[in-house]
């Protein structure tokens, strides 16, 4: 895929997982979904959005063991979704 359609995609997806499985309000984080885009294409690019999915999804039910979900005042931050998708990868 296009990298600039994947970053666009990513950012949509990444405002849906933020709020399904965090409780963040997108309207506060889209610089850091930005961010996350760019971590996801630099240091992920092989993981596609049913994977990051998947991968929020397990760190929510604790397979993934000890990984910070909890959005402080709504906010999502790039460090909460490296490391989800670090302990995925794994």
């Amino acid at each position: 895929m296009e990298e600039r359609k994947y970053e666009v995609l990513s950012i949509l997806c990444m405002s849906q997982i933020a709020t399904d499985y965090t409780g963040a309000d997108p309207e506060q984080c889209k610089g850091a979904f930005k961010e996350c885009a760019k971590l996801l294409i630099e240091k992920f690019g092989g993981l596609g959005m049913d994977e990051v999915k998947e991968a929020f999804a397990m760190a929510s039910a604790g397979i993934l063991g000890d990984v910070n979900m909890v959005s402080y005042r709504g906010v999502f931050t790039v460090a909460m979704f490296g490391a989800v998708l670090q302990a995925y990868t794994v």
